[in-house]
């Protein structure tokens, strides 16, 4: 689940603490770790007076706030087995375990937890997580349907929802979920347009969900990708340029759309634009070809072989754009260079139309 990360790193913390030593040190500690102060927190730590239980919940959280979750893994399961009913632990062990890819064993942690499924939403997340991991799709969308429904206010199973129906290719079923959101955080409005972008029927959803974060230059560029797969190449050009105004270099992408919705003069305009040489000239040369400007095809054919990038399928245009100038010769030279090519099929077959033999063809 893509989301599920981003979500339980606040969701758990929400969750009420149980078993903790009542020490001020552990409260300071813990307060540094939920604000972001992790060297103060370890320092603090390192001269801390903690039954070991508490300094290694204490570990285990701020392992687990670093991205390192090995460690946190280790502390947490020393922290559980002095107190192996604490729920919180199991939670934090869970995701730890999750994170490691562990899944049985985070479904094993999360054994005893039943009951928090009432209280928090971070335990059917991370138990529709597990389930997920592990091939068992139908129970961890029961699992989040009915969190949705127990948290009727918290974002978090529904969007879980959207993306796990997504990546099932559900996408009515997500696209409907995705309808109950709201979509003015942008960490919601990126993973449903992430998830939905390909999808046709969503796309006028998508718009809205853009239009509300018009500088949000990712999900322009993920609903300029989800336009060009449903075969709008005019509205993904847009959507392209649009987002290489905002910073985001996409100008080879809106020349390719542009070429593909036969806008010829503005697919060349844009492309004069692209940065890379070598990547301008062959795009350059599959706009004049469709374009049938086959005299500007020869012309750029020293620049592909210039920049390297002279490949089979290209030559063949350059050949084939000699043959429709009248320019027989240089048509039959590139023509027959395509032998044991993987354009050599039609290379014969415009030598054919020459009345010419392929180079393999002729006598020594």
């Amino acid at each position: 689940m893509l989301t599920v990360g981003l979500l339980l790193a606040w969701t758990i913390a929400a969750a009420p603490i149980q078993g903790t030593a009542p020490a001020d040190d552990y409260a300071s500690i813990d307060a540094w770790i939920d604000a972001g102060a992790w060297d103060r927190a370890e320092e603090a730590l390192r001269h801390a007076a903690l039954p070991p239980s508490a300094r290694a919940r204490l570990q285990g959280k701020l392992a687990l706030q670093r991205g390192d979750y090995e460690r946190a893994s280790e502390a947490f399961t020393t922290a559980l087995a002095a107190a192996p009913d604490d729920a919180t632990l199991r939670l934090y062990l869970a995701r730890a375990l999750l994170e490691l890819g562990r899944a049985a064993e985070a479904l094993a942690a999360l054994d005893g937890t039943a009951s928090w499924a009432r209280r928090s939403v971070a335990q059917p997340l991370l138990h529709a997580r597990a389930l997920t991991l592990l091939g068992r799709d139908g129970e961890a969308y029961a699992v989040l349907r009915e969190a949705a429904e127990r948290f009727p206010n918290d974002p978090a199973p529904r969007l879980e929802l959207v993306v796990s129906c997504a990546r099932l290719e559900l996408f009515d079923t997500a696209l409907a979920w995705a309808r109950t959101l709201p979509t003015t955080s942008l960490d919601v409005a990126r993973a449903i347009v992430v998830a939905l972008h390909r999808h046709g029927a969503a796309l006028p959803l998508l718009e809205q969900i853009v239009a509300q974060h018009p500088r949000a230059v990712d999900l322009v560029v993920a609903l300029a990708h989800g336009y060009a797969a449903q075969g709008h190449p005019a509205a993904a050009a847009r959507l392209f340029a649009r987002a290489t105004a905002l910073g985001d270099d996409q100008v080879h992408a809106a020349a390719d759309q542009l070429r593909l919705a036969g806008d010829h003069r503005a697919a060349l305009t844009m492309n004069a634009r692209v940065a890379d040489p070598a990547a301008r000239v062959r795009q350059r040369l599959a706009i004049a070809f469709e374009a049938g400007d086959m005299a500007r095809v020869v012309a750029l054919a020293p620049s592909l072989r210039e920049h390297g990038v002279d490949t089979p399928s290209d030559r063949y245009r350059v050949a084939y754009a000699y043959y429709v100038l009248g320019q027989h010769a240089q048509a039959t030279s590139w023509a027959r260079a395509l032998e044991g090519t993987s354009e050599q099929a039609r290379a014969r077959s415009l030598l054919a139309a020459m009345g010419r033999a392929p180079a393999s063809s002729e006598s020594p």
